[in-house]
């Protein structure tokens, strides 16, 4: 929980945003169909150094070779409703690829954001101080990860509706989806309003096709071109207990 004005609590996926923390985004196909955007703030002012490894794997500045490596193209592996949908194995494609902007992992940051309903960002990992670059979103209260996985950041508006998508695809052996759940595109928004954070500039992603889609103000990885989104607010409560899914099989 974090504290608000006065006595008052805040449960951290209900937390007033924060202007001068980074908004990033996917969209999300599901088969061949768009699903829509997820818009996400990252806790920047709680966890920075998560949140700046999650921010560049969504706009291509991580590079190997000279190549933009990152969430865009990758799947979402594993679905369990009521609980959470995880994604972020660019690497080995099979839930066991474990790499960071720091190396082939971090340490946990710290444990100050809990996981107190859905729509929350989390680090999957293979035990303590082995984040990488897998995440997962809650689909609901997960108060029994506190402290054991590092929530950095957190759903926006309508994107809660996309990850409810997510969650409800039919699933096969290991909780995979039936149809592939692909961050088709991803990126920085530029929020206007704030004018502490700097304009993400244009990443040259390789190219691949645009879904168009109703989105505030901000720049797509692969084009650049600005965008606008409608914000709504969608809140949910369920409850679900399965730590064991947010395993990592290990690290690289």
């Amino acid at each position: 929980m974090a504290s608000g004005a006065g006595n008052a609590v805040v449960e951290w996926h209900q937390r007033p945003p924060n202007p001068k923390n980074p908004v990033v985004f996917f969209d999300v196909t599901i088969g061949t169909i768009p699903a829509g955007r997820i818009k996400m703030e990252l806790f920047a002012d709680i966890a920075p150094k998560t949140a700046e490894n999650f921010r560049q794997f969504c706009t291509g500045e991580y590079r190997k070779a000279g190549i933009p490596i990152g969430y865009k193209g990758c799947q979402f592996l594993r679905v369990i409703k009521d609980f959470m949908i995880q994604a972020g194995d660019f690497v080995k494609g099979d839930g066991s690829g474990c790499v960071s902007i720091y190396g082939s992992k971090f340490e946990d940051e710290n444990f100050v954001a809990k996981h107190s309903g859905p729509g929350l960002l989390s680090m999957a990992n293979s035990g303590p101080n082995t984040n990488g670059c897998q995440f997962f979103i809650t689909c609901s209260k997960c108060d029994w990860l506190d402290n054991k996985h590092v929530v950095f950041g957190r759903v926006l508006g309508e994107g809660l509706l996309v990850v409810r998508k997510i969650e409800n695809v039919a699933t096969g052996p290991n909780n995979r989806p039936k149809l592939a759940c692909v961050i088709a595109e991803c990126g920085e928004i530029y929020l206007p309003h704030s004018s502490t954070r700097r304009v993400q500039q244009l990443i040259l992603w390789p190219p691949s096709l645009m879904h168009p889609l109703p989105l505030t103000q901000g720049r797509c990885a692969t084009s650049g071109r600005l965008k606008k989104e409608r914000r709504t607010t969608l809140e949910a409560s369920l409850s679900f207990n399965a730590r064991r899914y947010l395993n990592c099989p290990g690290p690289l």
